[in-house]
């Protein structure tokens, strides 16, 4: 098995001040932070590095099967895809722009990070979660929460997305509001 060097890292922002009000490290701490709002975080580890970004969807998605079908089905996931970006991508620019508008997806969503990183951010009533992932992390992301990505562009990056939607990967703007009464974001607000 192959395991990553560089920790994850969960850091919580008062977003009024800018100043870090938690961090952790923790794999189990924080899994229990982003429980509060509805996420899912686990880490696992990879049946190899990832070298071949010429590999194709199907060889991806083979070598990490057995991991994927515990995924699809404890998690109700109805689809998948593989986003592979390799260094000097031609469309990077627009694909970084794409992720890193704060955005919600109408039904949960599941990330398996395979290679290179990133930064999931969530906005929560007065508070700001920055997720700092690499490989082997998996986050379930639900239904109606807002939040962004910021890929590491220094890396070549490639994760496993698991849809709960045969739709696939579907981004509502955050300038379209979600009523508390629908949104997780209620839940938050005093749990973290």
């Amino acid at each position: 098995m192959w395991k990553h060097c560089i920790m994850s890292e969960l850091n919580i922002y008062d977003a009024a001040e800018g100043v870090v009000r938690s961090r952790t490290n923790q794999t189990e701490k924080i899994a229990k932070k982003l429980s509060h709002i509805g996420a899912v975080f686990a880490q696992y580890e990879l049946p190899q590095e990832p070298q071949d970004f010429e590999e194709t969807q199907d060889e991806t998605l083979e070598t990490h099967r057995e991991l994927l079908n515990d995924l699809m089905l404890g998690h109700g996931f109805a689809s998948i895809d593989v986003l592979s970006v390799p260094l000097g991508y031609p469309r990077l620019e627009k694909l970084t722009k794409t992720f890193a508008t704060e955005h919600h997806h109408p039904e949960h969503q599941g990330v398996l990070l395979l290679a290179g990183g990133g930064r999931f951010h969530f906005r929560y009533g007065e508070q700001l979660l920055c997720l700092q992932c690499e490989p082997g992390d998996f986050i379930n992301l639900p239904a109606k929460v807002n939040h962004w990505f910021e890929m590491d562009q220094e890396r070549p990056f490639c994760a496993i997305r698991l849809f709960a939607s045969i739709d696939g990967w579907v981004a509502i703007p955050a300038s379209e509001k979600i009523p508390v009464e629908d949104g997780p974001q209620r839940r938050a607000r005093q749990a973290i």
